[in-house]
């Protein structure tokens, strides 16, 4: 696998594990199997190497390098797995938006279990002060894991519903298919049914 920064677009093309990362003046265009999705370099700018997720949180594959500009194939490549069946760019940041907060999620959840072996260990200790203050930090933390917790799943349901929507889905027959349920429905059928006695009635 390829580790070259992309410091400028110079025009040139790199491949990565079959995926074809091309750089041209406007930006980068990524070609993996049958879709093609381009990055304009305005798009790019918060993603690379300055305001990198994975350097903040200490994931970065070219660490040693300490690069403060450019955007490397890696990310590129990350950011184009992101995209729905469309190839559309809206279905990349807001992918890669929930990402993000996953990260954060587990961050939380980490310093949440780190503070709780904490209390565990001062459990016997004459410090009360410090342990009711690592019992509020435990409890904080906790709050932010639970909340983005909730955030991440709620994010994913509402993808996986547009994305049954979108495939069509099970539908359910009658009335119950229905986005509302008119419950006047057997009502109306009555006043047909009487309307139509009526009249036979009217008729003989």
């Amino acid at each position: 696998m390829e580790k070259n920064i992309i410091l400028k677009n110079d025009g040139t093309g790199k491949s990565i594990d079959g995926v074809m990362i091309s750089s041209t003046q406007k930006g980068y265009e990524v070609t993996a199997k049958d879709r093609t999705i381009f990055f304009p370099n305005a798009e790019l700018l918060n993603y690379g190497c300055r305001n990198c997720v994975w350097k903040i949180h200490g994931q970065c594959p070219h660490a040693e390098q300490k690069k403060e500009e450019g955007i490397c194939n890696e990310v590129i490549e990350f950011l184009s797995s992101l995209a729905d069946k469309t190839g559309e760019l809206n279905s990349v940041w807001e992918n890669f938006h929930i990402y993000k907060a996953r990260l954060q999620e587990m961050d939380d959840y980490k310093d949440f279990k780190r503070l709780e072996k904490e209390i565990r260990e001062l459990e016997n200790s004459s410090d009360t002060d410090k342990l009711d203050k690592l019992m509020m930090k435990k409890d904080s933390a906790k709050i932010w894991w639970v909340k983005l917790n909730t955030h991440v799943i709620q994010s994913m349901q509402k993808i996986a519903d547009r994305s049954t929507k979108s495939s069509g889905g099970e539908k359910l027959p009658g009335i119950y298919g229905a986005k509302t349920v008119n419950f006047n429905i057997t009502n109306e059928n009555k006043k047909i049914e009487h309307k139509e006695a009526k009249n036979g009635n009217t008729k003989n």
